[in-house]
C-alpha cells in the first residue's frame, strides 16, 4: 500500500508531462486556440452562434 501510495503520482507525474504537456506546446506553436480563449476587445459578445436548423439534424434525439 505504501508503495502504491508513492509510485502512483510518480507514474502519473511522468504520463502527464510526456504526453499532454507536449501536445499543448505544440498547439500553443502553431497558435491553435481550441477552447477559443483568447480575449477580443472589440468582440460585442462570446457566443457561438448557432443554425437552428442544422442543430435539429444533428440533435440527440432517439440516442438508444
Amino acid at each position: 500500500m505504501l508503495l502504491s501510495k508513492i509510485m502512483s503520482p510518480i507514474v502519473m507525474g511522468i504520463l502527464f508531462f510526456v504526453t499532454v504537456t507536449p501536445a499543448g506546446l505544440i498547439m500553443r506553436a502553431r497558435g491553435k486556440d481550441l477552447l477559443r480563449q483568447k480575449l477580443d476587445p472589440d468582440a460585442e459578445t462570446y457566443w457561438i452562434e448557432v443554425d437552428l436548423e442544422q442543430a435539429a439534424l444533428t440533435s440527440m434525439k432517439k440516442q438508444f
